[in-house]
């Protein structure tokens, strides 16, 4: 996002061509964060939380320990914008095979899993992210 001219410049500027409502898409648990608190200022602004497929390995450490406080943080983070209807999504979360120097195959399909398991106990719809992984994506789905 615009932080330098956000609120002076790019949602005026929105909100003056008919955007009636937007969603600020996150892509690290620090992100998720910054999202909610954004659009908690603006009725008109929603938010996802969620772990980009190309950060899983930063955001989800290496071990299940990591994963499961990082989890713990995102289901925080969804659960208190939850209340209020600010959080819409998980996301954006996904496959990213173009981008493996970033996050390797296995890593991503792991915080994919966790984040998957998260949005089902939620019951959160998903934004998903899916770039040259051919069916990957959709078997894991299904």
């Amino acid at each position: 996002y615009h932080p330098a001219d956000l609120h002076s410049t790019v949602l005026p500027r929105a909100w003056n061509n008919h955007i009636d409502k937007i969603v600020v898409l996150a892509g690290t648990i620090d992100e998720s964060q910054e999202a909610l608190e954004l659009s908690k200022t603006d009725a008109r602004l929603f938010s996802t939380v969620g772990v980009h497929p190309t950060r899983c390995t930063q955001e989800f450490g290496s071990t299940q320990e990591e994963l499961k406080i990082a989890i713990a943080r995102l289901k925080d983070i969804a659960t208190e914008g939850m209340k209020d209807g600010t959080v819409v999504a998980l996301g954006e979360l996904g496959l990213d095979y173009a981008r493996t120097q970033f996050c390797d195959i296995d890593s991503q399909k792991r915080g994919l899993s966790a984040q998957l398991s998260l949005a089902t106990e939620l019951n959160l719809p998903l934004y998903l992210h899916n770039r040259d992984t051919g069916d990957d994506l959709l078997d894991i789905l299904k």
